[in-house]
């Protein structure tokens, strides 16, 4: 049974006549999976039958952009302080204004100020997004999140694993718990030429540069790597860039090891480049993942989270195991060794990826919650 610890304003939607008024909520609109999805959610979203806004309770970032080009209501308000409480009041104030039907949060700091404010406005119902197996989320925001859960009505998990870990980790009731997995524009990589192997192996990693996402496995791996040409691609930026550069310069692999950068569209990039690398320490699902198989390469990837969901090891790409940078390194040599196998798991993961991953199917897996949740 569901614990609601607020009163709820009644819903007066009418299915046939009315939108529902969808309001979601994220601390930025930066470069990552979380932010992503938001945004892929609203574009693609029915407007004949949703009106939906974003409100960014932190900042903007490089993916506004795409909301206004596609005339989506947006509101950023600045948090400047750790406690926050202006701009509570000034979300408070907003969603009043605004009177949406669903709340729908996404990444830790929306979930804690989305859900105080909708409680405050009696917002009817609330969604949370969970993205990732937040390892290192740390004992009291994992206690703060489990005590957000009893105030929202359905909490969407972007893959089995988040919910495994949703369960166990975070002491969520399973029965609040709805699996949606994350999904991509298919369309934007589905045409992208077959990999050409040519002069050295072209190797891409795409993410922020932060200890989750392994790059400093990656380089490892390939610093012991002499009996092959290769070539590495970092795309990102985080906290991490200057320990990585760094390390690249101690290894003597500055010859051999590129930094350009967040890039908003990396198809171009995947492109150019024969695998895909994602030496994650820990993951909820990886766009990455379903892009670079999208894109018919064969990708390497940790053996962590939602990834071995979306990776058949063999067939539709590669797991190794997570923080092992021999078996990272084994993998790729294998790749450069065995170029007509690597090329057949490409192609396979790209049929895999055409009809498991596209965005507009999870759109409407989402659309279908907001409808259960407005008829209840």
């Amino acid at each position: 049974m569901t614990m609601n610890l607020r009163l709820k304003k009644n819903s007066k939607k009418n299915l046939g006549t009315n939108k529902i008024k969808v309001v979601h909520i994220i601390p930025t609109l930066d470069l990552g999976g979380a932010e992503r999805i938001l945004v892929d959610l609203v574009r693609y979203g029915n407007r004949d039958a949703f009106d939906f806004a974003v409100v960014t309770i932190v900042g903007g970032g490089p993916l506004e952009s795409e909301l206004r080009a596609a005339g989506i209501p947006y509101y950023s308000l600045g948090k400047t302080t750790l406690l926050g409480l202006g701009m509570l009041v000034e979300l408070t104030h907003l969603l009043n204004r605004l009177e949406p039907d669903i709340v729908h949060t996404h990444l830790f700091g929306a979930h804690l100020w989305g859900q105080v404010a909708s409680m405050l406005n009696r917002v009817p119902i609330m969604v949370a997004s969970e993205q990732n197996t937040d390892v290192d989320l740390g004992e009291l925001k994992t206690r703060v999140k489990q005590m957000l859960s009893y105030t929202a009505d359905t909490v969407i998990a972007a893959s089995d694993a988040i919910r495994t870990f949703l369960i166990n980790q975070g002491h969520i009731s399973e029965n609040k718990i709805v699996v949606i997995r994350n999904a991509i524009e298919t369309h934007r990589y589905l045409n992208l030429p077959a990999p050409k192997f040519e002069g050295s192996l072209k190797l891409l990693v795409i993410g922020r540069l932060w200890p989750q996402k392994g790059h400093d496995i990656l380089i490892e791996a390939l610093s012991g790597m002499h009996t092959i040409p290769w070539q590495l691609t970092i795309i990102g930026t985080g906290n991490l860039l200057d320990s990585l550069v760094d390390r690249v310069t101690l290894l003597h692999l500055n010859d051999r090891v590129q930094f350009i950068g967040a890039q908003l569209d990396v198809a171009e990039a995947i492109a150019e480049h024969d695998v895909v690398v994602m030496p994650s320490r820990w993951e909820g699902i990886g766009l990455v993942v379903m892009e670079g198989m999208a894109a018919g390469r064969c990708v390497i990837a940790s053996n962590v989270g939602g990834i071995p969901e979306l990776i058949d090891h063999g067939k539709t790409g590669l797991l190794v195991q997570p923080e092992n940078p021999a078996a990272l390194a084994e993998a790729i040599k294998w790749v450069w060794e065995h170029q007509d196998i690597a090329q057949q798991i490409g192609a396979q993961a790209r049929e895999y990826a055409r009809t498991h991953c596209d965005i507009k199917e999870m759109v409407t897996q989402y659309e279908r919650v907001y409808a259960h949740l407005i008829n209840q």
